[in-house]
């Protein structure tokens, strides 16, 4: 039972002018309680005053509680989700996406319902850093992800109206700079929500990344060297920025001034669909200097790619050759995400 001389405001979502009733009975003069009856309300009341905790249900008119609960986070809110008997796998969901608790309708009395509030208030703060960094840190990345690209743009096409038709090295970078916030965003968005494997074809998949690339002083040429591909269970958007900030990585250590061309390779082995990226005439034998700087940065094109792979349960490695080398990543044909998600639930 909480011991307050103020009685905590809870804020009530639910569309159910009844059930609304039922909870300010409940509840008695335990908790002062604000009620909206959709999401739109629940966000003039938000925007109005502050509130203790939140009582939110599943389905509501204007949407699911699932679509208000990451605000609810980032005002550091402690929720618990409501929902109808037989419906507990959505309160859990909503659990693993920075809910405190749940609770179910059929089976509320006031002992349960005052004692899943405090609970919820009183674990709140220790549970918040972990679902900043699970939640909350994923959609700072996005944010910050979406303006890069956007700024990088708008530099990009000043750029081009000074420099005209042609290579442009800032103009390079800059499109080398989206690819790689593009593969940290896709990124950030798995890590937060995961992935559901889609059929997409690795053929299709590489000739978008590669449409809009510029190959003026290093041409990329696309080979299969097996049969027809069959298609891949995985994410469409992850394979594209794998394969563009691959080719990114490459085309930066080759020697421009020989117009090396980059070639990439794809194959069916062993259940996997392989890619390969090889250049010769590599650049120079790096120095000291370059050296540390390769500590530093770690090459983001190659260690971004090498991250998503990972997420899509493929692997990756890269070989250095004599006058040049190749990168390799693998993705498998049989995905195994529901085994894992099995092994690990049990």
């Amino acid at each position: 039972m909480l011991d307050t001389s103020i009685p905590p405001k809870v804020l009530l979502i639910e569309d159910d002018s009844v059930f609304r009733l039922l909870i300010k009975r409940l509840l008695g003069k335990d908790f002062d309680v604000c009620e909206a009856d959709c999401l739109e309300a629940a966000r003039r009341q938000l925007a109005s005053q502050s509130f203790s905790c939140v009582l939110l249900d599943y389905r509501l008119p204007d949407g699911t509680g699932m679509h208000l609960l990451p605000e609810l986070i980032m005002l550091d809110l402690p929720v618990a989700m409501m929902t109808a008997m037989g419906h507990e796998r959505l309160a859990t969901e909503a659990i693993e996406h920075g809910c405190q608790a749940y609770l179910v309708k059929d089976d509320l009395t006031r002992e349960t319902l005052l004692d899943i509030l405090a609970d919820a208030m009183e674990d709140a703060p220790n549970q918040r850093q972990a679902i900043r960094e699970r939640i909350v840190f994923p959609q700072i990345v996005q944010a910050a992800s979406n303006q890069c690209r956007e700024t990088t743009a708008t530099i990009r096409g000043v750029l081009l109206k000074e420099s005209g038709p042609g290579t442009n090295s800032d103009i390079d970078h800059l499109d080398r700079l989206s690819h790689l916030m593009e593969g940290v965003l896709i990124y950030a968005r798995i890590l937060s929500a995961g992935w559901i494997p889609e059929s997409i074809s690795l053929a299709h998949a590489i000739q978008e990344a590669i449409q809009g690339l510029d190959q003026t002083l290093v041409p990329i040429s696309v080979a299969r060297v097996s049969q027809v591909l069959p298609p891949l269970q995985s994410n469409a958007e992850a394979v594209k920025a794998i394969v563009r900030n691959l080719l990114d990585f490459a085309t930066q250590k080759v020697r421009r001034e020989q117009q090396t061309a980059v070639t990439l390779e794809t194959k069916a082995f062993n259940l996997e669909a392989q890619v390969e990226i090889q250049a010769f005439h590599a650049t120079a034998e790096v120095t000291a200097e370059d050296e540390n700087r390769f500590v530093k940065l770690m090459h983001p094109e190659l260690e971004v790619s090498r991250l998503l792979v990972e997420k899509l349960h493929g692997r990756l490695w890269y070989e250095e050759m004599i006058g040049g080398f190749r990168i390799c990543f693998a993705l498998p044909y049989q995905d195994s995400s529901e085994s894992v998600e099995n092994s690990d639930a049990t």
